[in-house]
């Protein structure tokens, strides 16, 4: 997603493969597979979440409008084949390597391209500056975690490697990332060193030399409603949002009904032109789907927190508690950027949770072919 060319390239190549793989798990079903199926914590939350989001679509103010929205969700059904497929461990883990190596190297494209002044913040193609600054945040949260489980020269390879996607990310000058990124390193220093809250100084060095720089466009300050100039600055959606998120708290008004139901529109301005979303994933949850979509949600989130936080304490293998500690720190990152964007509901977050976390269980599971294949895995990297 983030080395692709073209947005819709990205786009067509996401939905496309998760198709395949969802055809070849239909296929590995209809031949007796589902005989081997075993129940993940996130299988039974997804689902209640994907029926509130159907309802909520046929309850929609807007049902044609809404429909196109409940494509995005369902990129979440790609979850169930990628966690019951039957991979060997070590293709699992190649996929969240090739992960992390594809990001490296758009983050240095992304530096080579800001060095040769041909942008004035480092994007990405196929989603923007905020969803490849996300997918920086969530990288550089499982490098960290790595690294603090590993030392010596493992150690210095990730902090090598995190390099790049670092300064990529201060140079998006997306600052609710910079602040998903301090929320992902305090995680692991609150569970696993406190001396990794260090890094928090960097981070804060760096966002400040980088907010000096910011250009002009990005630095502007807040407008107001009135002013022709406003596009979606965060005062005023969010004021418009608490205004109707109660309206309609069953059902709510449907997915991508904001420039329906968005309070401040006249007959001679509409504010909302050139707005995407409510810049608040949980305010923009209640508002679309409802408040027993946003429990749903929620659900989700402590299923996921719950089985990263027995993988981090329980592992067999430091790959293992790893990677359950990067989930957790990458989560942190990801709900803190909720809290100021439309990252959660971003349709290349959809798919980064998709193939992370469906790859990642079967792994944190550890049942014992998983377990040794971890070991041989972690042991030759």
């Amino acid at each position: 997603m983030a080395l692709a060319p073209a947005p819709l390239f990205a786009t067509s190549m996401a939905y496309f493969g998760l198709l395949i793989v969802a055809v070849l798990f239909v296929i590995h079903l209809l031949r007796g597979g589902w005989r081997d199926l075993r129940p993940n914590p996130l299988d039974l939350p997804l689902a209640v979440f994907l029926l509130l989001r159907i309802l909520s679509t046929l309850t929609s103010v807007d049902p044609a409008l809404s429909w196109k929205g409940l494509e995005k969700s369902g990129l979440l059904l790609a979850f169930y084949p990628l966690a019951h497929m039957p991979l060997r461990p070590a293709r699992r883990w190649a996929g969240i390597y090739i992960f992390l190596a594809a990001t490296v190297a758009a983050a240095a494209a992304g530096i080579g391209m800001f060095a040769l002044g041909e942008v004035e913040r480092i994007s990405s193609p196929t989603g923007g500056y905020t969803t490849f600054a996300q997918i920086l945040a969530v990288a550089l949260c499982f490098l960290a975690a790595a690294a603090v489980l590993y030392s010596g020269r493992r150690r210095l390879g990730l902090a090598a490697a995190a390099v790049l996607p670092f300064g990529a990310l201060i140079l998006t000058f997306c600052r609710g990332q910079w602040l998903a990124l301090v929320a992902g390193v305090g995680v692991i220093g609150a569970l696993h060193n406190r001396r990794v809250w260090a890094v928090v100084l960097v981070i804060a060095a760096a966002a400040a030399a980088a907010a000096y720089l910011l250009p002009a466009g990005v630095a502007s300050g807040r407008f107001t409603l009135g002013d022709p100039a406003f596009e979606n600055y965060r005062d005023i959606l969010w004021k418009g949002a608490l205004e109707i998120v109660f309206d309609r708290p069953l059902t709510g008004f449907g997915p991508e009904t904001i420039k329906v139901v968005f309070p401040y529109q006249t007959r001679f301005y509409s504010p909302v032109a050139g707005v995407i979303g409510w810049h608040n994933d949980y305010l923009r949850l209640v508002i679309e789907s409802g408040v027993l979509a946003a429990a749903a949600a929620m659900w989700i989130v402590v299923a996921a927190v719950a089985s990263a936080g027995r993988a981090y304490r329980r592992g067999a293998s430091a790959g293992v508690r790893g990677l359950g500690l990067g989930l957790l720190a990458a989560t942190a990152a990801v709900l803190v950027s909720g809290l100021v964007g439309d990252v959660i509901s971003d349709p290349a977050m959809l798919v980064l949770f998709v193939v992370l976390w469906g790859l990642a269980l079967p792994l944190m599971a550890e049942p014992a072919a998983a377990r040794n294949g971890n070991r041989e895995l972690t042991d030759s990297a």
